[in-house]
């Protein structure tokens, strides 16, 4: 890890470092695999930190890509419209809270009397693995059921969808384990690990 720390505030500052940290870094075989793995936590090996801010949109690029990612920026712009809030997508605690306000204790579906409680453990069950995917190719996800029952739920269930179909960023272990032994990475460089950085909104404006 790097001593001299630098912070970026912005995705502009970040594009204008790159060409730099490519020429810098470009051969180090076992940082490379690291990067693909986790951008971010490759950045912060060699020094640079992000904001909070920064590093979500970072993490949603490269994870999701453009299209993926603009999808699921529409869900969330879409969700605080109609919580009429920055409302936290990934927090079981934030969307129990929301709809136990909105809801009954109990609730009707097909007919059948269906305690909060139920809901509220379909929440917490999300579809995270490829262990949620049917024959079909299509995601199992248990808050299916509950879909009429609220117009959040369906955002939800469009938003973990997506979530579920692509793996998340590797955790520090797992990075710091791929940087300790990353062998098979001959012919790999650092510019092979791309991810668009253009900020959304000038995205729209160009």
């Amino acid at each position: 890890m790097a001593e001299n720390i630098k912070t970026i505030k912005n995705l502009t500052e970040l594009q204008k470092m790159m060409p730099r940290l490519l020429e810098k870094y470009g051969e180090e075989q076992h940082l490379v695999k690291a990067a693909m793995a986790n951008p971010i936590l490759a950045l912060e090996h060699i020094g640079i930190k992000l904001t909070p801010k920064v590093a979500e949109e970072v993490e949603s690029r490269a994870r999701f890509g453009t299209e993926t990612g603009d999808k699921i920026q529409k869900i969330q712009t879409k969700v605080n419209k109609l919580t009429g809030r920055d409302f936290d997508l990934e927090s079981n605690t934030v969307i129990t809270n929301f709809l136990k306000k909105e809801l009954k204790e109990e609730l009707i579906i097909d007919n059948k009397i269906i305690p909060f409680s139920e809901l509220k453990k379909s929440i917490i069950e999300r579809p995270k693995t490829i262990a949620f995917f049917n024959k079909k190719g299509s995601v199992i996800d248990p808050l299916q059921r509950f879909e009429k029952s609220h117009k959040l739920i369906p955002m939800l269930l469009e938003y973990r969808a997506l979530q579920a179909r692509i793996p998340a960023l590797a955790s520090i272990k797992v990075f710091n384990e791929i940087l300790k032994n990353s062998t098979d990475t001959k012919g790999i460089k650092f510019s092979n690990v791309k991810f668009r950085l253009q900020d959304r909104n000038k995205r729209k404006i160009a």
